[in-house]
């Protein structure tokens, strides 16, 4: 008998990956859960939106603070010293960050 986290987590998430990464010439594939996957141009990141908002409202990286718990937010954290990771985040995601906080697994929604 398939568990459906498992058939989700192994076969669901191949086959989008597979038809995502079609949409792109060169795909970036960067778990952010153990359940799922983002699927991006390797010129998209968090990193260069934060980027590209700072230039455009002038705003220094040293004057915001990037929050996250997933390897999609490392880009982030690499913009400012005011980077802060999720107590629930991966030991790698934590030792990037400046700061960590509180889990975020009690949230709804999360």
């Amino acid at each position: 008998m398939k568990v459906f986290r498992d058939y989700i987590k192994n076969e669901c998430v191949g086959i989008a990956v597979a038809n995502e990464s079609k949409r792109f010439k060169n795909p970036d594939l960067k778990p952010s859960r153990n359940y799922y996957c983002d699927v991006a141009s390797v010129k998209v990141s968090k990193g260069n939106a934060v980027k590209a908002v700072c230039e455009y409202f002038e705003i220094k990286p040293e004057e915001i603070v990037t929050i996250g718990d997933g390897e999609n937010d490392l880009s982030m954290f690499e913009l400012t010293p005011n980077s802060v990771a999720m107590g629930n985040s991966l030991p790698e995601i934590k030792e990037k960050a400046n700061y960590v906080t509180a889990s975020n697994d009690e949230d709804e929604g999360s």
